[in-house]
């Protein structure tokens, strides 16, 4: 399944993680641009989902139905399984990108973001399934050329994703954040996860750049 080129209107569903863990993050980032050269990329996350939102524009019913049902889930641990060099077609520049493993929390939470789109009538861009390969981009403006980077410790933990942004693709590559959906449920987390899941605030709709 070829995936179809960003157009303004899309929605990105990102997946980010809890402010607790950017320190950590940064300081793997950071790591790696010391060995691989590029450019931090400043907002850490995976692109679940992106999709054309429903013909009868029932854009505030659809994210109403995406609260109700992503709300009640647990955060999620996110790991890599290797590092990859990549073409970024959106942004048209090189990225140095965690591949993540396909745990059975990620698998569900996809199943489950899928079955609530699908129903409001959204036309999705990403395949499922064996074709679906989640990645966070780590660094971006690579050198160019592909490099064949060390694989990532195996299972390495990157962060416990916590909220599900929704943001919207608008003329000359802005975008638009339309809401943001935190995963509320309590669980026990692996030790080397074992953070505090952050408390809701009151979301403003903001212009950012964030990677379709």
């Amino acid at each position: 399944m070829a995936i179809p080129a960003a157009q303004p209107g899309d929605i990105c569903v990102i997946v980010e993680p809890s402010v607790r863990d950017l320190p950590r993050l940064r300081r793997l980032q950071q790591k790696l641009q010391k060995r691989y050269g590029g450019r931090l990329q400043t907002r850490i996350h995976f692109t679940c989902q992106r999709f054309t939102p429903p013909e009868n524009g029932g854009v505030k019913r659809l994210i109403a139905d995406l609260r109700r049902h992503l709300n009640p889930l647990a955060p999620i641990p996110v790991t890599a399984s290797s590092l990859e060099w990549a073409e970024h077609p959106f942004w048209q520049c090189n990225v140095l990108r965690w591949d993540l493993t396909l745990s059975d929390e990620l698998l569900r939470f996809g199943q489950q973001l899928e079955d609530t789109l699908l129903q409001a009538g959204a036309e999705l861009h990403y395949p499922r399934g064996d074709g679906w390969r989640p990645h966070v981009s780590a660094l971006e403006r690579m050198p160019y050329g592909p490099m064949v980077p060390a694989s990532a410790p195996a299972f390495e933990y990157l962060y416990t994703a916590d909220r599900v942004v929704l943001s919207q693709v608008q003329p000359g590559k802005r975008f638009e954040i339309l809401d943001t959906i935190y995963l509320m449920a309590l669980q026990v987390q692996p030790a080397y996860a074992r953070i505090p899941v952050a408390q809701p605030a009151r979301q403003q709709r903001a212009q950012v750049a964030v990677p379709a």
